[in-house]
């Protein structure tokens, strides 16, 4: 299993809509694999986002289903994926909001998991060996920084002349900052 999106860079900004990519692959034959049974991709969303539905912009509703299979559960934040038995790559995709407005310097990390089994159904001789039948993969995206800068008038100063400090604290649109202390340390 695979998870990527649409931003190489990770920084995401307030209401920004985000492409997650999911790519699950199991080919028999290369290494002995054989074919995966049973599997299930489950995404676990982070509460700084929300799920688009198919149309790319209304939130998804709790127990909706994407056309790719993805079943939203709201109270445990999942995207469940059944995937049909398969020695082929499977590649699902949807499309998340970034929350408006979004913590300053969070950090929104995304997690799937695919499972699957050795054996159709449910059977006694499954085998349970190892990892094998899990894959795990994350993206982590950040939201915009708090910045500050300092400047000073005049830019020389001699002893006993007066000078001028300013500190600016810039906190991006649709970010919000909670118990903010900015500490200017003096010479």
């Amino acid at each position: 299993l695979e998870k990527s999106s649409n931003v190489p860079s990770g920084q995401v900004t307030a209401g920004q809509t985000v492409q997650y990519t999911l790519t699950y692959a199991n080919t028999p034959g290369a290494g002995n694999i054989s074919t995966a049974h049973d599997v299930v991709i489950v995404d676990t969303v982070p509460s700084t986002i929300t799920p688009l539905a198919n149309d790319g912009v209304t939130p998804l509703a709790d127990g909706a289903t994407l056309a790719n299979g993805g079943l939203w559960t709201l109270a445990a934040r999942t995207l469940t994926f059944t995937v049909p038995d398969s020695s082929q790559s499977i590649v699902l995709t949807y499309q998340a909001r970034v929350n408006n407005p979004v913590v300053g310097s969070s950090t929104l990390t995304n997690t799937a998991e695919a499972t699957a089994t050795s054996l159709p159904g449910s059977s006694s001789n499954e085998r349970t060996v190892g990892t094998g039948y899990t894959s795990t993969d994350a993206v982590t995206l950040e939201a915009p920084a708090i910045t500050t800068t300092k400047s000073v008038t005049p830019t020389s100063a001699t002893i006993g002349e007066t000078a001028q400090y300013t500190v600016t604290a810039t906190i991006p649109a649709g970010v919000v900052a909670y118990d903010v202390t900015l500490v200017d340390t003096l010479p």
